[in-house]
């Protein structure tokens, strides 16, 4: 699962350390993107492990990228979000707002202008060459691994462990007065 994960999601983290000019570990994630896509060769072997790399996007996309598992309450990504607020014709929408007048392309781009905000949100203290808490950067860039993956079934919120701890540990460094830290826990 994390090989799968590993694939795409760690993709988040180029632009941020690009931007505090970590070259290095900018450049050294091709590498383990490879590494971690070939580690199922450790149990299946590198001939079986290739073809289900080549059979696996193909698969994803046709399986995983139909309007229905946009559209489905289990799906909890931010677009499947947006697309189940805008689209008309969602079956999982209780209450119909009067501006849900969008067809499911529309309604996937507002979920994908929705990400890539939330997305430079996060990035503004290393954009402004700010970040003097990179802990918090990094705890914003894992939520995203979730929430920001198309295929955010629930069971992907096991990767909010991590976010989690890291704004507990800053809300106990600040005694608990940091009233955003708390606010985004307690959400």
């Amino acid at each position: 699962a994390f090989s799968v994960l590993a694939k795409y999601v760690s993709f988040m983290f180029v632009p941020y350390l690009i931007l505090r000019k970590k070259w290095k570990a900018a450049f050294l994630l091709l590498p383990w993107l490879i590494f971690y896509s070939y580690l199922p060769a450790l149990f299946c072997g590198f001939r079986r492990a290739t073809q289900y790399l080549v059979e696996w996007m193909p698969f994803i996309t046709k399986t995983s990228l139909d309007s229905g598992s946009w559209k489905d309450y289990k799906n909890q990504s931010v677009y499947s979000w947006v697309i189940r607020w805008f689209l008309t014709d969602s079956p999982y929408q209780s209450i119909q707002p009067s501006f849900s007048l969008l067809n499911f392309e529309a309604a996937l781009m507002a979920g994908i202008v929705v990400v890539l905000i939330l997305y430079a949100l996060a990035l503004v203290p290393a954009l402004r060459g700010k970040d003097k808490q990179p802990l918090m950067t990094y705890a914003a860039i894992f939520t995203g691994l979730s929430i920001f993956n198309p295929y955010c079934w629930p069971f992907n919120f096991v990767v909010l462990y991590l976010p989690v701890m890291a704004l507990t540990y800053r809300l106990i460094q600040k005694d608990f007065r940091d009233r955003w830290t708390l606010f985004l826990i307690a959400g």
